[in-house]
């Protein structure tokens, strides 16, 4: 992770939710982080749980990445030393990603934990 954060870094909030930072605005007392959705201000700091320039930094075990729930995450090297992530499904399969470029939706734990519709069980 970065020393500050930057226009174009994306942040993972405390709510699970990802964002792609678009404007850091000065102020007197803050910086206000304009956001793609929105913005957080004042006590942003405090909501940013992570924050990168590389969106799979901010997958975590729990969250669903391109349709896929992860199980775990390994960052590894090829044989020419070329870093890429290779994320766990449920059968053990992996899903490898290189770059961001590989990334086509995710949907944190939080986000699906909030939509989840759960049956009660007598």
């Amino acid at each position: 992770m970065e020393d500050e954060i930057k226009v174009g870094d994306y942040v993972r909030d405390s709510d699970g939710c990802i964002f792609k930072v678009n404007e850091i605005v000065p102020d007197d007392d803050t910086d206000d982080l304009w956001l793609e959705e929105g913005f957080l201000k004042g006590t942003w700091k405090s909501m940013v749980k992570k924050y990168s320039s590389n969106i799979i930094d901010l997958i975590e075990v729990g969250d669903y990445v391109n349709g896929y729930r992860i199980y775990g995450i390994n960052n590894i090297k090829d044989s020419t030393n070329k870093a890429f992530t290779v994320f766990l499904k449920n059968n053990n399969k992996v899903l490898r990603f290189w770059n961001k470029d590989d990334i086509k939706s995710i949907v944190t734990k939080e986000m699906f934990k909030s939509v989840e519709y759960r049956m009660e069980t007598n």
